[in-house]
């Protein structure tokens, strides 16, 4: 598959539900694919918003699982 093309804009993903169920299981596994095969433009920035508050250790170990 093509990487991106240097000149496109920089892109922001905002997750409505993200400390929920589908953002740990689907979503963020996702992006995480389209980033490590260059289908993510390199200025790209994820914004998760969800009810429950998590702090960053409980973020990072969830990525880790994801």
């Amino acid at each position: 598959m093509d990487t991106m093309n240097e000149s496109v804009e920089p892109t922001v993903f905002v997750i409505f539900g993200g400390t929920g169920d589908l953002a740990w299981r689907k979503l963020i596994p996702a992006l995480f694919n389209l980033q490590q095969t260059g289908c993510l433009p390199a200025k790209t920035a994820i914004i998760a918003i969800g009810t429950s508050e998590k702090d960053e250790e409980s973020c990072a170990s969830g990525f880790t699982r994801a």
